[in-house]
């Protein structure tokens, strides 16, 4: 080779590995932001379940029929979004909106999520729709055990 071109064949070399070599990692991956989101459901669930049954302990049959109900049909595999909506309407109409520190369950014409850093999701179009289904019957789960956190509630701005 002449001497003319080694440098630019070692420049092509080294472009050429450095784009064959899988990028170095910096630091830990970072949840997708679904995940953050199921987190977000699951935590309005619970405090929302927890500080209601604090504040009205009559509220508690409400609370055990709308798990019952989404158990039902998380077993029986219905996937249904309305009939999940309908199960959490019948609560929400007794007791209020589930309202967590970092977001809320609401019901319009659909099941939404409200964060702060989000606005409303709409988590029937959701393809993870059956996580955040399931995050939200654990967290009615974790708020029937009578473990009362000390949180505030989210406010939700109107729609």
């Amino acid at each position: 080779m002449k001497s003319h071109l080694r440098p630019f064949a070692s420049i092509c070399g080294c472009l050429l590995l450095l784009l064959c070599l899988p990028g170095c990692k910096t630091g830990p991956d970072k949840p997708p932001p679904n995940a953050f989101l199921i987190a977000v459901a699951g935590e309005a669930a619970y405090l929302g379940t927890a500080i209601d049954l604090q504040k009205n302990p009559a509220h508690r049959p409400y609370f055990d029929t709308t798990k019952l109900a989404l158990d039902r049909l998380i077993n029986d595999g219905t996937w249904d979004p309305v009939a999940f909506r309908l199960v959490l309407a019948r609560l929400t109409e007794k007791v209020g909106p589930l309202r967590g520190e970092t977001g809320a369950i609401a019901l319009d014409a659909a099941l939404l999520l409200f964060t702060t850093s989000t606005g409303y999701v709409d988590l029937e179009k959701s393809p993870q729709f059956r996580a955040y289904v399931i995050a939200i019957r654990d967290g009615l789960a974790r708020g029937l055990t009578g473990a009362v956190p000390r949180a505030r509630q989210l406010t939700l701005p109107p729609r």
